[in-house]
């Protein structure tokens, strides 16, 4: 598989919508982008679709927002896989649906 290395961590999206990492055993569980709430507890941005760069050292993932009343927005971000803050590459104009490649 493109993006998995033997012996690396694995990359997930938890119940809560942040982007975590986790030995196989599921050891060593850490986040590395936690996901916003609004004041009433509704989640206003959740992160998806982590992937592994190719060379192992950071992981790319998408963040959907609800701008307004109703139009959703996507980021794209990196960050490095040992943490550190998000960088956004890519951000879709509100109400363009995001398209995943």
């Amino acid at each position: 598989m493109p993006g998995v290395f033997v012996g690396s961590p694995i990359a997930f999206i938890d119940g809560a919508r942040n982007l975590c990492l986790s030995e196989a055993d599921g050891s060593g569980l850490r986040r590395l982008a936690e996901a916003r709430w609004d004041e009433r507890g509704h989640n206003l941005l959740g992160h998806y679709w982590p992937t592994w760069a190719p060379d192992g050292r950071r992981l790319a993932f998408s963040s959907l927002a609800v701008e307004g009343k109703s139009q959703l927005s996507a980021t794209t971000y990196v960050v490095e896989s040992q943490g550190g803050s998000p960088v956004a590459l890519y951000r879709s104009p509100a109400g363009v649906p995001p398209v995943i490649a």
